[in-house]
């Protein structure tokens, strides 16, 4: 494996910096970053340490930056991630050109150009937020048509109505959007914003068939020295949830899970378009079936068997 893996383009109408490392994997993990106002970038330590991780397993990896102020009701930041999944499911990442334009007709500029050798677009997305960047994931899931999964750690469920600036209930209707898509929430049993009381109010919105809530011992918001123990639970709950891996995550790389999620949900929901206000009675009735008490909710020390 190369030393130092990603490349860095520019990409979409905000001109949104990320780093992609391609290794030509089935599964592409998009990670989302902390609030930038507070000093939340692409190289967080938690999404930093995800990245390397999935990349030690040769399995692609995007990591960005959202653009401008992040003061607002986090629509613009959705579309920002929405545009990276399809970024990299169009296949725009792969034209050898210096610069280009994507599908969308949006600009690329790759400054970091490499020959990679691999040649395929991935078939599925898997989400990953931290922090604020958790919120902005888990919406964003509802207009990501091959996602195959949601991953929110740390999300400050005690903040969410300031940091989406009274938007949260156009958010969390697209966060429960998809009823049938696999979705884990991990947080720290001593996180700095959130409660493990409130942490658990909430995640009991979404579905029990589909979620699965951690609680990490001896943990806070940041996770600092403890970032294997996220990407373990991550790891973990992907095996359990996909047994298509069979017991091995480096399968992400040559296994199609958005193929198996259809076969295997059939009912999950078609993504709804950017445009959309959240306002549709019929989808209002999707997301009121979809709420029920998340069973699997575990309280996990140092040891990954404690999620079993």
């Amino acid at each position: 494996m190369q030393s130092s893996p990603e490349e860095r383009y520019v990409i979409g109408a905000r001109s949104t910096d990320v780093l992609l490392a391609d290794y030509g994997s089935e599964v592409a993990v998009v990670i989302t970053h902390p609030w930038g106002p507070l000093g939340g970038d692409m190289h967080n330590n938690v999404v930093s340490a995800l990245a390397l991780r999935f990349q030690k397993m040769e399995i692609t990896t995007l990591r960005l930056n959202f653009s401008g102020s992040q003061i607002g009701g986090g629509k613009k930041e959705v579309e920002e991630v929405v545009h990276a999944a399809n970024f990299l499911l169009d296949g725009s990442h792969l034209d050898h050109e210096m610069n280009n334009f994507s599908n969308d007709g949006s600009l690329i500029y790759s400054s970091e150009r490499k020959t990679s050798g691999h040649s395929r677009a991935p078939s599925g997305i898997l989400l990953v937020g931290y922090s604020y960047g958790a919120f902005i994931a888990a919406s964003a899931s509802a207009h990501i048509a091959k996602c195959i999964g949601a991953v929110s750690i740390a999300p400050p469920f005690k903040f969410q109505k300031l940091l989406l600036m009274f938007n949260e209930r156009h958010h969390n209707m697209l966060a429960h959007y998809k009823n049938s898509l696999p979705r884990l929430l991990i947080q720290g049993s001593s996180d700095n914003y959130t409660s493990v009381k409130d942490f658990e109010c909430n995640v009991q919105s979404y579905s029990a068939s589909t979620t699965m809530a951690v609680v990490l011992e001896n943990c806070d918001h940041f996770f600092r020295g403890t970032e294997d123990e996220v990407f373990e639970t991550i790891s973990d709950w992907l095996l359990l949830r996909f047994p298509s891996l069979e017991g091995q995550i480096e399968n992400l790389s040559k296994i199609d899970l958005y193929s198996v999620l259809q076969l295997n949900c059939p009912s999950i929901i078609p993504s709804v378009t950017l445009e959309d206000d959240g306002n549709d009675t019929t989808k209002r009735g999707h997301l009121d079936n979809a709420f029920g008490h998340v069973e699997h909710l575990f309280h996990c020390g140092s040891s990954k068997n404690d999620i079993q």
